[in-house]
């Protein structure tokens, strides 16, 4: 990881000092992605650990108002994580049907797309700056 963050702004840095038209139009690129590399590496390397650690950490049941609020919240996402699994599961057994159900998509997406006219935006947007 710092081998790679240090790579990448060993080649971007010099690039901000190329003279000329060129240079100036990339100097700005070049230093913002050569410090954006850096924080990246930065944080990878200092803040996911720690958050890691804390994430990782045995969950403390919660108790009162908040803790009956989680707990709801965890059954009715379960549920819906259940539900979803079973529904893709259904999906993937009924191949057909499910690649009948993109085309049926696809031909309503074109249908309705080539009822729309086709320059009222353009039109609105012409009106709009007219006006200002």
């Amino acid at each position: 990881m710092i081998g790679i963050a240090l790579i990448l702004t060993a080649v971007f840095v010099p690039v901000a000092f190329i003279p000329g038209l060129t240079g100036r139009m990339y100097q700005q690129f070049a230093l913002t992605i050569a410090i954006s590399v850096l924080l990246s590496a930065f944080s990878a390397l200092s803040l996911s650990p720690a958050l890691s650690a804390m994430l990782l950490r045995p969950a403390k049941p919660a108790r009162g108002p908040i803790g009956a609020f989680f707990a709801g919240f965890n059954k009715v996402f379960d549920a819906s994580t259940n539900a979803y699994i079973r529904g893709a599961a259904m999906l993937v057994r009924k191949s057909f049907v499910t690649i009948a159900l993109v085309v049926v998509v696809v031909a309503g997406a074109g249908f309705f797309g080539s009822k729309l006219p086709a320059g009222s935006s353009r039109t609105r947007t012409r009106a709009f700056s007219a006006s200002t």
